[in-house]
């Protein structure tokens, strides 16, 4: 690989990159080679194919791996998928011209066959994919839209 390149469109700082972890001090750099597996399992197997098919148009990561003082430091669940780099929070670029809830509309309705534990449309701002390795043959996604106070989830079965 060609410095910290993971894939053709995705590289290790994106999803180490962390404005939060800058202004409070925190070294977020991934120093586990597993961590580095599953960030690159994200890419290839869910980032690449999500970016292909909103158009070949980059994705911006918001929030990517995280270690465990920075996710508890943004409010993050306590078992984020975040910390162990099977979860991505990202956003379509605005040069495809989809809106958060369009992208979203389209992965859960034209890419059946990716397989992810939950993906999050959250309060229009960005996406949320998380994976579970242990459940590498499952096909159930589970699909929510959070808004200002409301959770709404509907369970796909592919």
């Amino acid at each position: 690989m060609n410095g910290d390149k993971l894939t053709p469109n995705f590289y290790l700082r994106e999803f180490t990159r962390s404005s939060e972890a800058a202004k409070l001090g925190i070294d977020n750099s991934v120093i586990n080679g597993r961590i580095v597996d599953n960030i690159m399992f994200m890419c290839q197997n869910i980032l690449e194919p999500i970016r292909h098919a909103l158009g070949d148009l980059p994705l911006t990561i918001t929030s990517g791996y995280r270690k465990a003082e920075l996710n508890k430091a943004v409010g993050g669940a306590k078992n984020s998928r975040h910390m162990f780099g099977l979860a991505v929070d990202f956003v379509p670029s605005a040069r495809s011209g989809l809106s958060i809830e369009q992208a979203f509309h389209h992965i859960r309705t034209e890419m059946v066959g990716l397989r992810f534990d939950t993906m999050i449309q959250e309060f229009d701002t960005w996406i949320h994919i998380d994976y579970d390795p242990k459940e590498r043959l499952r096909c159930y996604r589970n699909i929510m839209v959070r808004g200002k106070s409301q959770l709404t989830g509907v369970n796909d079965v592919t």
